[in-house]
C-alpha cells in the first residue's frame, strides 16, 4: 500500500519522516524532495563540489548529488525514489539503479545524478528533484537496515563491502 497525503502528513507527525518537512511538498502519493549543495565526482580523487548557488551537469556527466532532507525510514514501511517526470523530459536521470530504501534508514539520500540529453542542465541547491512513495509493508521488518550507509549525511561515495 501506498501512503496518500493525510497518511503522509500523519506519518510525519508520528514518526519524523522526513527533516526538514514542508506540507507544500507532499503530493497526493508521494513526497518531494529538494536537491542539497554537495556533488562528487566517483571518479576524482578530490571528487567533492559545494555549488551554493548551482552546479552544471554536462551532456553524458554522472555526479553523485544529495537531497536537502534526512529521511527515516519505519520498520513497517520501505520508500522509493522516483525524478521529476519535469527534469526527466529535460534529460536528467535521478537515480540510474538505487531506487530502493529500506525499512530502518535514517539518512540523506545519495543521488546518482546522469545528464543523458545533449545539453547541459542547470541544477540549483533547492529545487525539487524527485519525490519519495511510501509504502506500508504488511508487518514489521526483523532485520531493519543496518548497512554501511546508515546515517550518512551529505552525498556518500560508494563504500565498497568489507571482503
Amino acid at each position: 500500500m501506498i501512503l496518500h497525503d493525510r497518511e503522509i502528513r500523519y506519518g510525519q507527525v508520528h514518526w519524523n519522516l522526513v527533516e526538514p518537512f514542508s506540507y507544500d511538498q507532499v503530493q497526493p502519493g508521494s513526497y518531494d524532495v529538494l536537491l542539497g549543495k554537495e556533488f562528487v565526482y566517483p571518479d576524482m580523487p578530490a571528487g567533492k563540489v559545494i555549488a551554493p548557488e548551482f552546479f552544471l551537469l554536462e551532456p553524458g556527466d554522472f555526479v553523485l548529488g544529495t537531497t536537502l532532507e534526512y529521511v527515516r525510514v519505519p520498520h513497517n514501511m520501505t520508500v522509493f525514489l522516483h525524478g521529476k517526470s519535469s527534469l526527466a523530459r529535460r534529460g536528467l536521470i535521478i537515480h540510474t539503479t538505487a531506487g530502493l530504501i529500506d525499512a530502518g534508514f535514517q539518512g540523506n539520500i545519495t543521488l546518482e545524478l546522469l545528464n543523458v540529453s545533449k545539453k547541459p542542465l542547470l541544477l540549483t541547491p533547492g529545487m525539487r528533484i524527485g519525490q519519495l512513495t511510501f509504502h506500508q509493508m504488511m508487518g514489521t521488518a526483523t532485520q531493519p537496515y543496518a548497512g554501511r550507509y546508515q546515517g550518512q549525511l551529505g552525498t556518500t561515495p560508494s563504500r565498497p563491502e568489507k571482503q
